[in-house]
Parts: C-alpha cells; structure tokens; sequence
C-alpha cells in the first residue's frame, strides 16, 4: 500500500505542476492539513521530496513557498533536455529496427494523438497522451543512466508544459510534433527522430519563455 507521506506527496506534486498551487504561494500546514485530509507528519515529510525537487521552497520560520518559475530557471531546464532527450530518442530508435515491440508501442501512440477529439476534450487527452509519450521514451531508453536524468527532470519539465499548454495553437503544433517523433521511432531512423526532438523542444521552450515573459510583464504592471 502507498505510504501516507506517498499519497500526500504525490498530491501536492500533481496540485504544483498544474498550477493549482501557484508559484510563490504560501503552503500554511494548517491549509495542507485541510487540503490533503492527512496530518502534520506525512506532510512535512512530503514538502521535504518536494523541495528536494525543487518545487517547494522551505526556509526557516517562514511557511514552506511553491518555487517560482523563473526565465533563467526554464532556459537551464531546456538546456539539459536538449542533451538528454534527442539523445534518448535516437537511441530508441536504433532498438525499433532491432525490436518490433519498440515500434508497437509507438505506432499506438501516434495513433492515439491522430485520433484526438477536436472539441473541449482535446487539452485533456493531449496532456494524457504527452504523459504517455514521456513515460514511453524513459522505459524504451536502453541506457539506465540517461533514462534516469530525464526522469529527474519531470516535475519541472511538467510544471512548464502547464504553461505551454495554455495556448491552444501551440498544442495543436505540439501533438503533430509528437506524431513526428513516433513515425520516427517506427520508421527506426536515429537521426530523424533526434531531429524532430530537437525540433519539438525548441518550439516548446520558446512558447514557455514568451508566456514567462508576459507573466513577468503583467506583475509589472
């Protein structure tokens, strides 16, 4: 069974990353008590893996903060996934043309965002299948290492993607990249599928800075 401290951590990680919990907000123990329905100790010990993920700020005497998201921070975050992703992607598909299973799994995730509802749903299922795609390139990466640093980076890569997905033309961009990046894995091509990587990532980034940047321009204001 999922610890106590698991499920509140697991919580309060989901409430930051979809900006339920805004940056820089106060996180009082009394409000997370009531907000979560678990006690002060699971709580403490959850805010404790947060802030090691750099999504809670803890500082003495003071309430424990949600992280800001800062211009500076996004740009480092997107200068290691540039490494790492396009990386991890050319490797997996050298593994498709070796394992069809590899080309299984993608080919049902291209299908899945071909077929995605225009209609309110679309926000939804496109972050669902986005997940997805993650979680799929972390478990198909043959090497442990690399899997591992891009699966360190999730919780703040998430919490961007919340930001990014607040345009509806840049998801609609977004899923056809993703499909791109698939029939890249399933055509077992290294390089096309690093390239529609690195492709996906910049216009990502580029997306987050822009609204980071009005963010920073309307609190001036």
């Amino acid at each position: 069974m999922t610890s106590k401290s698991e499920q509140v951590y697991l919580k309060l990680r989901d409430d930051i990353e979809r900006e339920v919990f805004s940056p820089g907000q106060l996180l009082p123990e009394e409000m997370l008590t009531a907000h979560t329905g678990f006690s002060r100790t699971p709580i403490r010990e959850a805010l404790r893996r947060l802030a090691a993920e750099n999504l809670v700020t803890l500082e003495p005497r003071r309430a424990p903060m949600v992280a800001e998201i800062s211009i500076r921070t996004a740009r480092e975050l997107f200068d290691d996934r540039r490494i790492l992703e396009p990386a991890a992607l050319r490797m997996v598909a050298v593994d498709a043309g070796r394992d069809p299973l590899v080309g299984r799994d993608f080919a049902r995730l291209a299908a899945a965002f071909r077929s995605m509802p225009d209609d309110e749903g679309f926000t939804a299922r496109f972050q669902e299948l986005a997940t997805g795609f993650d979680d799929l390139v972390i478990a198909r990466t043959p090497n442990a290492f690399l899997a591992r640093q891009i699966s360190s980076l999730r919780s703040a890569s998430a919490r961007l993607r919340t930001i990014a997905h607040t345009d509806d033309a840049r998801r609609g961009e977004s899923a056809r990249e993703h499909v791109e990046m698939c029939d890249a894995v399933l055509e077992a091509s290294p390089e096309r599928a690093a390239i529609a990587c690195a492709h996906h990532l910049f216009h990502v980034e580029r997306s987050i800075l822009d609204r980071l940047r009005e963010r920073v321009g309307a609190a001036g204001v």
